[in-house]
């Protein structure tokens, strides 16, 4: 898959200053942008609830960091393989999914369970993929535009 590869090019040209977090914490970080999502989208839908209004919020925008979060937990290693399964039908199966695979594999790597943790990874990386093409997001472009924001923040700047 092109957004394993491309995530994992982003880590190494931003490794220097933006280090890789533990699996654990990559998967935390993944739910923490899927719920980011969610709230990004339900302040798109209405503007009747008053919360924290005070940066703009993309829900395109935090799926992608989701996505790069799902798959910075995947290690290179572990990446051989990788094989789909069914995907869900709308995108709210899509998204539920995703968060539920990433909340098993959570549980599965604080418990040291790795092969079922990464299988559950594997999951959310297709649900991931599925909830973008149902919002009408192409994943591959969506992952390259996270990646070169992540990079334009975080990657050694060579002065020549």
């Amino acid at each position: 898959m092109q957004i394993i590869a491309r995530v994992h090019e982003s880590r190494r040209r931003t490794d220097g200053t933006f280090p890789l977090p533990s699996v654990v914490d990559c998967i935390r970080f993944a739910i923490t942008e899927a719920g980011e999502t969610l709230d990004a989208q339900i302040r798109s839908e209405s503007n009747t609830y008053i919360r924290n209004n005070g940066r703009n919020h993309d829900p395109r925008m935090e799926w992608g960091q989701c996505g790069y979060m799902i798959v910075s937990a995947l290690r290179s290693d572990t990446t051989d393989g990788l094989q789909g399964h069914s995907q869900p039908q709308t995108k709210t199966q899509a998204y539920c999914e995703t968060v539920r695979s990433l909340c098993v594999a959570l549980e599965y790597e604080s418990e040291g369970l790795h092969h079922e943790a990464l299988l559950n990874l594997t999951c959310a990386v297709f649900a991931w993929v599925e909830f973008c093409i149902a919002m009408g997001w192409e994943p591959d472009a969506l992952i390259d535009e996270t990646c070169a924001a992540f990079e334009a923040k975080h990657a050694v700047k060579v002065v020549v």
